[in-house]
């Protein structure tokens, strides 16, 4: 069973910490929680590195600190939206790159080019 933000921000309210609603488990040198599965839910899937991001795990949280915790979880739509937007930039990246390349070709042969025609 998953939790929504907004369950979480309600169980958060009540004094519940996070270490007793999330199972944490270390992540490449940082502590992390992540889902199981993937879901296409509303529910958290993923909130990063705890320590990186002054999240704090133990004890119970005033409204500014649910508001931290929250703004850091991740639902399966946030994630691959930012694996999308990720990837556009990668690719947007890649097509500047190979116009470049090309350019840069076809300037240095065009009088070749312009022979073998």
């Amino acid at each position: 069973m998953g939790i929504t933000k907004q369950t979480l921000r309600e169980l958060l309210s009540k004094g519940t910490t996070l270490e007793s609603i999330f199972e944490f488990k270390e992540g490449q040198d940082c502590l992390i929680f992540k889902a199981e599965k993937f879901k296409d839910t509303e529910d958290i899937i993923y909130i990063p590195d705890i320590t990186l991001n002054e999240i704090e795990v133990t004890r119970p949280l005033d409204a500014e600190g649910i508001d931290h915790v929250i703004e850091h979880c991740c639902t399966n739509a946030e994630v691959m939206n930012n694996w999308l937007k990720f990837s556009l930039t990668l690719m947007t990246g890649s097509i500047h790159v190979f116009r470049i390349f090309w350019m840069v070709m076809l300037k240095k042969n065009f009088r070749r080019i312009m022979d073998v025609l």
